[in-house]
């Protein structure tokens, strides 16, 4: 395979994976407007329009018996099976039924993005148990609140006490690293430095967990 093969191959990969990844978040979106009202209120649409789609049939038969006859007029006591005051009220219930969805819909989109915002899955498991459980808190706390793990609850560990633990395991980390360390640190990129150590050993990982929980703690 070509460079050129190798980049598109690798680009085609990437656009799957977030088209994948965007998939499973409509769909948590579209089960959380639904849990929220969103089922009952898709009901009352189709009503609103199947009325208003009669009334205008029942009208357009009027038309066609006056085009056809312009004296015609109804039998005593027949009426329109739907008749124009019914359409008009239904097409306004409609318009109003509509923007609540709307409405209904950025709220569960919102809440679904606030999650992911909150929590920020690293991979796509923990991408889809985040979902999950938005996709279930109707009330925008419950279940989310005890998904929330603590590190999203609390201050974001300071950069210094990094920088100390971090210095504390520099000299048992390869050149490439340290300099990927050193990068991180002046960029105060606390997810790249937790990155690095993740790539070490368990002794050093250790180490450097023990030196920072130490910091923490004075």
């Amino acid at each position: 395979m070509s460079n050129a093969q190798y980049r598109t191959a690798e680009k085609s990969s990437r656009f799957a994976a977030l088209l994948a990844r965007e998939k499973l978040v409509r769909e948590a979106v579209e089960k959380l407007y639904l849990k929220k009202g969103g089922s009952l209120l898709d009901l009352d649409i189709k009503l609103c329009e199947a009325t208003v789609d009669d009334a205008l049939i029942c009208r357009q038969s009027d038309n066609r018996r006056l085009t056809e006859n312009p004296d015609a007029q109804r039998e005593p006591g027949e009426k329109p099976m739907v008749t124009v005051s019914e359409g008009r009220l239904h097409a306004r219930e409609l318009v109003r039924y509509s923007e609540k969805r709307e409405e209904l819909r950025l709220a569960a989109k919102n809440s679904i993005e606030e999650a992911i915002n909150r929590l920020r899955p690293t991979n796509d498991d923990e991408l889809r148990d985040v979902l999950e459980a938005a996709a279930e808190d109707t009330s925008g706390v419950g279940r989310m609140a005890m998904f929330t793990p603590r590190e999203a609850q609390e201050e974001p560990i300071p950069m210094e006490a990094l920088a100390t633990a971090a210095g504390g395991i520099g000299g048992k980390l390869t050149d490439a690293d340290e300099r990927a360390m050193l990068s991180a640190l002046k960029q105060f990129d606390r997810d790249a430095v937790f990155a690095l150590v993740d790539k070490q050993s368990g002794a050093i990982q250790q180490e450097f967990n023990q030196r920072l929980n130490a910091l923490l703690a004075k």
